[in-house]
């Protein structure tokens, strides 16, 4: 399966240079949590499915240790040719987000954008037990999980649409977990798309069982 992943991802991404600068509510995220910190270079964060490299090159040039974890082979080429003409660099590599190869408690963020979502329901819950397992005590979590659309979600891959009740229940281990929406329409909101933006933390003391 995860080969079959990774050439669907690598079709997509020879056809597509794909997002190519960060997401706003990323960086009102990153800027109300870490800007205040005086050495950034202290603050590891991790994004699940970092694509061509848009938040990395953001959370690079911020000055942040970046991590990035990838299904797509082309994807992670893209994104250090793109890191490296600005002299950047970022600990990038290439699998599946179920069996995360990073430390416990070794992050203070993790973040992902719309690719959590493509994943089944039982994977999602393993891969939320994982995002608990390397945030370090505190850390933070910022996703943005679909919640429905009319023809601006790309159907080539699965997608799991998300409900609200049904997130507070897959980050019921979590702490102060909030849930906004945001919504993206084009010719006049004939098409449309709608995510939730969840911001959540990791508890001080208890781990996840």
């Amino acid at each position: 399966m995860k080969k079959s992943w990774d050439l669907n991802w690598n079709k997509f991404y020879k056809s597509t240079k794909g997002n190519q600068y960060p997401e706003p509510s990323i960086i009102r995220f990153i800027a109300e949590n870490y800007y205040q910190v005086k050495d950034r270079s202290h603050i590891k964060i991790l994004e699940l499915g970092y694509g061509t490299g848009g938040h990395q090159w953001y959370f690079n040039r911020e000055g942040f240790d970046t991590y990035g974890i990838d299904i797509s082979s082309r994807a992670i080429n893209m994104a250090k040719a793109r890191l490296k003409k600005e002299g950047l660099q970022s600990h990038l590599c290439v699998r599946d987000f179920i069996s995360l190869p990073y430390k416990d408690e070794s992050m203070d963020a993790v973040i992902d954008t719309t690719s959590i979502q493509h994943n089944s329901l039982e994977a999602i819950r393993e891969i939320i037990k994982e995002i608990y397992r390397v945030l370090k005590k505190g850390g933070k979590f910022f996703g943005m999980l679909i919640a429905e659309h009319k023809d601006l979600s790309d159907s080539r891959f699965k997608t799991h649409f998300f409900k609200k009740k049904e997130i507070r229940a897959l980050f019921s281990k979590f702490k102060n977990v909030k849930i906004d929406n945001l919504h993206y329409s084009e010719e006049n909101g004939e098409k449309y798309i709608k995510f939730w933006i969840v911001e959540t933390q990791k508890l001080q003391t208890e781990n996840y069982l």
